[in-house]
């Protein structure tokens, strides 16, 4: 048997400190930083057609905070963050973009100031089939809930989705239709080797060891959630389009669980008699 002949290796994002593939892996996306770790450029490589093009390239001032895929179209969403000048308080700009690679653009999908004591941070959770994703912005005043409409077209605020969550009916991970869920709290583990998890708050962890001792971890989902609902019973399900709830009857959860994981972090163990430490934790799963 002859073995598959390969096309010649070439270049084609050289230079480049991270690439990664987009889920049906037609597209590269691909990150340039400077000696110190700043994120520089941002630019995706369409294999098909061999051309790429470099979409963001952030200022010194502008932190890269986190780039992810979309589905069911070549789309990076790019959340940013900055210092603004000439207000009367310490204030930071947050911005998340999508850079597509189709039409080799970068939209700025939404901005807005916030007080650095506000305290705040954004998580982006992506559907598994669709190019949409939900936004959530924690801070010490609330915990707004945003939508990345189909196409990456734009993204707005969902007051249905953010009020649901306030009433006990927060994300409950994704649909077999690639459909964001909300009802009641998703199935995690409750127990790993030595630990019980006490409760999850969003991305937080608090956990009690054997010894009595308790400590929280932020963490990251790599997996998807798995909604705890019966098949054909009540449950809301965010529209990709617009991001307003509405009530269906509960069709199935994406098939494709994977493990739920956190990647190493560094937490705050908490004691009673002793100020806390910093400590290296490895990866968890479950």
């Amino acid at each position: 048997m002859q073995a598959p002949l390969l096309e010649p290796a070439r270049f084609v994002v050289p230079g480049a400190t991270e690439v990664t593939w987009n889920l049906d892996e037609k597209y590269l996306g691909h990150t340039f930083r400077n000696a110190a770790g700043h994120t520089e450029q941002l630019g995706i490589y369409d294999l098909g057609l061999g051309r790429g093009q470099v979409l963001l390239q952030p200022t010194e001032a502008q932190d890269v905070e986190d780039v992810v895929w979309l589905a069911g179209r070549p789309v990076e969403l790019v959340s940013t963050v900055e210092p603004v000048a000439g207000r009367d308080k310490l204030t930071i700009l947050r911005s998340v973009w999508a850079l597509d690679g189709i039409d080799m653009t970068a939209k700025r999908l939404w901005a807005r100031e916030f007080g650095k004591d506000e305290g705040t941070t954004l998580s982006i959770d992506t559907s598994p089939s669709l190019a949409h994703a939900l936004v959530t912005l924690e801070s010490n005043v609330g915990t707004p809930i945003f939508a990345v409409t189909l196409g990456a077209g734009g993204m707005v605020f969902s007051s249905d989705a953010t009020e649901a969550a306030k009433q006990g009916k927060s994300f409950n991970g994704w649909s077999i239709d690639g459909t964001a869920m909300f009802g009641n709290a998703a199935v995690l583990p409750n127990q790993l080797p030595g630990l019980l998890v006490q409760s999850l708050n969003n991305q937080v962890l608090q956990m009690k060891c054997q010894d009595g001792q308790t400590f929280s971890i932020k963490f990251l989902l790599t997996g998807r959630q798995k909604s705890n609902a019966e098949i054909g019973s009540p449950i809301y399900e965010l529209m990709p389009s617009n991001g307003v709830l509405r009530q269906i009857r509960f069709r199935g959860d994406w098939p494709t669980i994977r493990r739920l994981s956190a990647r190493t972090t560094w937490c705050h163990w908490t004691r009673s008699s002793a100020s806390s430490n910093r400590r290296r934790v490895p990866s968890l799963s479950g």
